[in-house]
């Protein structure tokens, strides 16, 4: 017998719970409510009014009101009955009122609050309404409450006709009037208070496009008169602005003279005017020589501040901040530059007299041995430290023409899968020893590059030398070769053995090298090399350092 299924009792997720301000319906009940109580306000109102007038003493009602009812028309029993029942209510509107008034203002503080917020959001959000220029759509609502009001109630209240039927028509159309006049300002009062949470209440505005656009007329104007300006040479632009000044100021003494004082307090003002400008421009130039004292005192890092300066005197200071900043980057350079030529002849020095030294001491000691197995011995040194240093040189060389381009490239379609695989063949053993496990990534069809097969092995191979002489045992080796665009993209990553502490931009300087204790034989000039000789080959060559993860690549263009 089979056993029987169980079902499982699944959890059901929590309902989320709904905030009081995104709820419809509270909203549709609070805009119910309100209405209700402005309803209720304007009874009480009309209570109130009527109990000032006297309605509400009975005696007044009786002799002035009910006497003068037509009983003989349809409704005025009705009317009498209303009337003398209001006025026991009279005394007592105005604290009714003022309960409805603050439930009235409660209602229109939670749709205040609640404007803009929908279900299962948590910003507010601007409808199809709130997207209309708050001008316009203000504009809009005060003309349409202004003609429902004043238009329609006044051809109401004059032509009231005679009987109960009409005169509660007639009310009740005047109550409905009024709330649509109510119910288009409240819609306008959300809006706003949406725009507001919004944050796009005045910029959605026909005044602020305008006033945008009128501004924008004006800058552009402005900065058309100011190139206009800076193609005429200062001497005769201050020879104009002179000028016109003289005249000006003429102008203004003769009308001086004629008695009117107006122009007198013009010309008081126009020259305290100008001779604050002077100052200005007299302290901006104090700026400007302050700031070359301190150009030709080094202090290259001293920035002049341009916020309002006049245009020439701006141009100027801009011209020797930037003066400060080359200035400041070439002595940057310079430092850097002799730190690395005594950093290169320290380097060369060491490489090379390191084994020179071990040759002379070798031949030395091969001319005082005495077996055959000690000359052996030695001469196995020899051999090695003589093609050290011969490649030491080799490298010298090849990194001195290739920094200068003084090389021949030749440029031909390449198959990159081969050139990897004869770099691999040559450092398989030495791969394999160092216990490095290879993985090669390279995608069918083979990418063809535009590249001199010759110098691309040779910066595939320094890379796999690299890795042989600094990558962690027992780690992998990861060699990929993929298409980007018109590029054809070759990488190759490894863990390296020794904390890389130094940029991935000083690794590839020359006599650099990944162990700081320069116990690895090499020259340090590898990546140095395949850097130059992949631009050489119109290529792009860049390592990147994640930790202890090394990651070489090299892009080169397809070939068309």
């Amino acid at each position: 017998m089979d056993d029987e299924l169980i079902p499982v009792e699944t959890e059901k997720p929590p309902k989320e719970r709904v905030k009081l301000t995104h709820s419809t319906w509270a909203k549709v009940g609070a805009i119910v409510l309100l209405y209700v109580s402005l309803i209720c306000v304007l009874i009480c109102a009309v209570c109130y009014i009527a109990n000032v007038e006297g309605l509400g003493n009975a005696e007044y009602v009786q002799e002035n009101v009910i006497d003068f009812l037509d009983f003989t028309q349809p409704g005025a029993m009705t009317i009498a009955r209303i009337v003398w029942n209001a006025s026991s209510f009279c005394g007592a509107s105005v604290y009714v009122g003022v309960v409805f008034l603050l439930l009235m203002l409660a209602c229109m503080l939670f749709l205040f609050c609640a404007a803009g917020h929908r279900k299962g959001e948590t910003e507010p959000r601007l409808n199809l309404i709130d997207r209309i220029p708050l001008d316009l759509y203000a504009a809009a609502v005060i003309f349409a409450d202004i003609f429902l009001i004043f238009v329609v109630g006044e051809r109401m209240v004059f032509s009231v006709p005679n009987g109960y039927t009409a005169i509660m028509q007639y009310a009740f159309l005047g109550l409905f009037v009024l709330c649509v006049a109510f119910g288009l300002i409240l819609a306008l009062l959300l809006s706003f208070a949406t725009r507001v949470k919004c944050g796009k209440w005045w910029r959605n505005t026909v005044i602020y496009r305008v006033l945008r656009l009128i501004w924008r007329v004006v800058k552009a104007v402005w900065h058309w008169f100011g190139r206009v300006g800076r193609m005429i040479p200062i001497v005769w632009r201050t020879a104009l602005i002179m000028l016109g000044l003289y005249i000006l100021l003429f102008l203004m003494v003769i009308l001086t003279l004629s008695g009117r004082l107006f122009w007198l307090y013009s010309l008081i003002l126009f020259l305290a005017v100008i001779y604050a400008a002077a100052i200005f421009g007299a302290w901006q130039m104090k700026s400007l020589k302050k700031a070359g004292q301190q150009l030709a005192e080094g202090k290259f890092n001293e920035k002049i501040d341009t916020t309002h300066m006049y245009w020439e005197f701006k141009s100027h200071a801009e011209n020797l901040n930037s003066i400060g900043d080359g200035l400041s980057k070439e002595v940057a350079q310079r430092m850097k530059s002799e730190r690395l030529k005594t950093e290169l002849i320290t380097n060369v020095s060491h490489d090379i007299k390191t084994p020179l030294t071990s040759i002379i001491n070798y031949v030395d000691l091969l001319q005082k041995a005495k077996t055959e197995e000690e000359r052996t011995e030695y001469l196995a040194v020899l051999d090695r430290q003589s093609h050290r240093l011969k490649k030491l040189t080799e490298d010298l060389v090849e990194a001195s023409k290739a920094s200068t381009g003084n090389m021949s490239v030749n440029l031909a379609p390449t198959n990159t899968q081969e050139i990897i695989n004869q770099s691999y063949g040559e450092y398989s053993a030495k791969l394999e020893a160092g216990r490095l496990n290879t993985v090669i990534n390279i995608p069918e069809p083979v990418p063809v590059i535009m590249a001199d097969g010759r110098l691309l092995w040779r910066v595939i191979d320094n890379l796999f030398n690299n890795v042989v002489k600094y990558a962690l045992p027992e780690t992998r080796v990861y060699v990929d070769v993929h298409v980007e665009g018109s590029e054809a993209v070759i990488s190759m990553k490894n863990i390296s053995r020794a904390a890389l502490n130094i940029s991935a931009e000083e690794l590839m300087e020359r006599f650099v090298r990944g162990d700081a204790s320069r116990s690895t034989e090499g020259s340090g000039l590898g990546l140095n090399i395949a850097r130059s000789l992949t631009e050489l080959q119109h290529g792009k060559f860049s390592i990147s350092t994640d930790g202890d993860l090394f990651k070489a690549e090299i892009r080169l263009p397809l070939a068309q």
